[in-house]
């Protein structure tokens, strides 16, 4: 028996007895056992490799809760709240077969992007566009977007800091094991995962407040009007405690 079936064995067991807030945590691990390569890979990982084998046995057991109606949804095509632009994944609700209510947004890069901050920034941008967009629709004022850049994810919380201010705050990063030897890496984050999952369970609302996208005078630049040199500033941490 292999180091590999011996683990999922065990993560299996430890899946029977969890809670249901542990069994997500739990299924994490369980994808990137199954999905993580032996060893590291030098050649380069292309976008749709990154996303399939990497970044969703992560996003996944976090997002994608059909006995919920909430998936994960990977199309790469643009909805009522992003006008002409398309991000690479979105988070959404389905009541029923013809209501589809969006809750967050993914943009992905593959790891080529890590040495471009200006193309990582206007990704950042896009999500802060999409978000804002979408969270004026929602009365509690709050989405979850996340930016993937190679084996780095890093998950956002936009909130209404004012009625004029809208804040996109860091609230978790991780940094994607690359092979399965790393996978212990993540134990740390074990309780930033199950808070995530609470967060977007009990506070990402599953309805719209009105039909159509507020359109406003104070709405987000379109992207083409950025700057793109403009670097990414620090953005300030925020606790899911």
């Amino acid at each position: 028996m292999t180091k590999d079936v011996t683990l999922k064995i065990e993560i299996n067991r430890l899946f029977e007895v969890a809670s249901k807030e542990d069994r997500n945590t739990i299924e994490i691990f369980a994808n990137l056992v199954t999905k993580l390569p032996n060893f590291e890979r030098l050649s380069p990982v292309g976008e749709m490799e990154l996303t399939v084998n990497f970044l969703d046995p992560i996003l996944s057991p976090i997002f994608h809760c059909p006995d919920n109606n909430k998936h994960l949804m990977w199309l790469n095509r643009k909805d009522e709240n992003t006008a002409i632009f398309r991000p690479d994944a979105a988070t959404v609700a389905i009541q029923q077969k013809t209501d589809t209510v969006t809750l967050g947004y993914v943009e992905v890069k593959p790891p080529d992007f890590e040495s471009s901050p200006e193309l990582a920034f206007m990704d950042l941008v896009r999500l802060g566009t999409f978000s804002r967009r979408l969270m004026l629709r929602k009365n509690n004022r709050k989405v979850i977007v996340v930016q993937c850049i190679g084996y780095h994810m890093v998950f956002y919380l936009v909130s209404a800091f004012t009625e004029e201010i809208t804040q996109l705050a860091e609230i978790l990063s991780v940094d994607v094991p690359k092979e399965i030897g790393q996978i212990g890496c993540l134990l740390q984050k074990v309780d930033d995962f199950k808070r995530l999952s609470l967060l977007y369970e009990h506070q990402i609302e599953t309805r719209y407040k009105i039909s159509r996208a507020l359109e406003e005078e104070d709405a987000a630049l379109p992207i083409d009007a950025i700057n793109p040199k403009r670097r990414k500033q620090k953005i300030p941490s925020f606790s899911l405690a």
